[in-house]
């Protein structure tokens, strides 16, 4: 049997150790985890059809490499144009922060974004407007 010291002494380290376990954030969702393809859904705070993608996906690997592909439409007989950028991902709790380069990755700006996971498989993507405000597309990520 423990002394009663002793086990006050064990005691206090279980609840030490329980309250620092207890303070450390979760993990979040691994790489393999939001892996897969993303459609767009909807744009808020573009304006004009310039600025608003008609279209697109954002896909991401498990392994940290994303594309995303856009559709603008470039006049008002229909003619689209589809805008390219890919490159790297990385994950922090729920913002995934990108880091993409137009022209399928051959661009020389890299653009860095963040988008916010959000529940039931949706991604939040927001950047700002060459002028003002922000531009948010919301995806869906579609089934396995």
């Amino acid at each position: 049997m423990i002394p009663l010291r002793r086990r006050a002494h064990h005691v206090g380290h279980l609840l030490f150790a329980s309250l620092v376990l207890g303070c450390h954030e979760t993990a979040g969702p691994s790489q393999v985890d939001v892996a897969g393809i993303y459609d767009l859904q909807s744009v808020t705070g573009a304006i004009g059809m310039v600025e608003t993608p008609v279209s697109g996906v954002i896909t991401l690997t498990p392994y940290g490499v994303a594309e995303r592909r856009v559709t603008y439409q470039t006049d008002s007989t229909g003619s689209v144009r589809e805008v390219s950028a890919a490159g790297t991902y990385r994950l922090a709790g729920l913002m995934v922060h990108l880091e993409l380069r137009q022209d399928d990755g051959q661009g020389a700006f890299v653009w860095s974004v963040q988008a916010e996971l959000q529940p039931a498989g949706g991604l939040r993507l927001a950047y700002p407007r060459a002028a003002d405000g922000t531009i948010v597309e919301s995806y869906q990520k579609r089934p396995r």
